[in-house]
């Protein structure tokens, strides 16, 4: 079962809010909630059974406890990180990991990086909240941050939210999926094919290294827009119907992505709305938006990713990991 970790928590670290977008402060934040999560535990909560590879002030490495990938996090300055895997280690070269396999997005030549947005990870204690789920082959980290007052989760900037999986999927197979492929300084925050990295083609089975991999994500592609705003349609659910989600190319899928779950009946709502039609008794903004549903007895979160890609939900329920 994995452990769930969140702001909330007695002992969680302490963050440093600096109220500059696209700090250095900010990949720090990231930095000192992964290790706190996954390397070294904290008061209540045990790590999660991942290693500390290599450390420095624009780079983190780690490696899960199964040892199948290592995941490397670089800052370079500005609004988001690079997320780096690759099968072995043998070093960091200007912030970047060395080994066999180093990839960062799907495209041949690691052309197009896979970034993750985190100008706002830890921009205003009064606006931020964040959230792990982890075991030692997974973790995913979903932060929620905005600067001058909460921000409701409905037609506004997606790019406030800062959802991360990285590990093994159902098979074993060693991914990294959340953000966007892309060249941009402020890259939106998806969740799904648009950002990822994948050590080993699905189809081959080898080393994807300088080639290049078409990935789909059946079920999680976007949508395009979202029907419901915090004024449309929110109709208590009678029941939610989950499903797993799998992640692969188009001529083969491979294994489902751990503790990740679609809720078809919300396919296109924004996440306030979705989460009240969830039972949920407020608005969703940036402060609250990694708390529990009140869907038990196991535990249920949000899914945040940008608006118009599909509705899903993090969950520590054992069938999905």
């Amino acid at each position: 079962m994995p452990t769930v970790y969140s702001r909330e928590d007695s002992g969680a670290p302490v963050l440093s809010y600096v109220s500059t977008q696209g700090s250095i402060a900010q990949f720090t934040a990231v930095k000192t909630i992964l290790k706190a999560c996954l390397v070294s535990g904290y008061s209540g909560k045990p790590a999660a059974g991942w290693s500390l590879v290599a450390e420095g002030d624009r780079h983190l490495v780690l490696r899960n406890g199964t040892q199948t990938g290592y995941v490397c996090l670089t800052w370079t300055g500005g609004n988001y990180l690079t997320v780096y895997l690759a099968e072995t280690f043998t070093g960091v070269v200007s912030d970047v990991i060395t080994g066999d396999g180093v990839k960062t997005g799907v495209a041949a030549n690691n052309a197009t990086q896979h970034r993750l947005y985190i100008g706002v990870v830890a921009y205003n204690t009064n606006y931020c909240s964040w959230l792990v789920l982890a075991d030692e082959r997974t973790f995913i980290f979903q932060s929620a941050g905005a600067t001058g007052a909460n921000w409701e989760f409905i037609a506004t900037d997606g790019g406030a939210m800062a959802p991360l999986y990285v590990g093994e999927d159902s098979t074993g197979r060693f991914l990294a999926i959340g953000g966007s492929n892309t060249t941009l300084t402020s890259p939106n925050n998806d969740f799904s094919y648009i950002g990822l990295t994948a050590l080993r083609d699905p189809v081959t089975g080898l080393l994807i290294g300088t080639g290049s991999i078409t990935p789909s994500t059946p079920g999680l592609g976007r949508s395009g827009t979202a029907t419901a705003t915090v004024t449309g349609p929110v109709v208590p659910l009678i029941e939610a119907s989950l499903a797993p989600v799998r992640w692969g190319t188009f001529t083969q899928l491979a294994g489902k992505l751990r503790g990740v779950a679609l809720c078809p009946q919300l396919s296109e709502y924004y996440p306030s709305p979705a989460a009240r039609c969830l039972g949920y008794s407020g608005p969703l903004i940036t402060r609250n938006a990694n708390q529990q549903l009140p869907m038990g007895p196991d535990r249920y979160y949000m899914g945040l990713s940008y608006p118009g890609s599909c509705r899903h939900l993090l969950t520590d329920k054992a069938e999905f990991w």
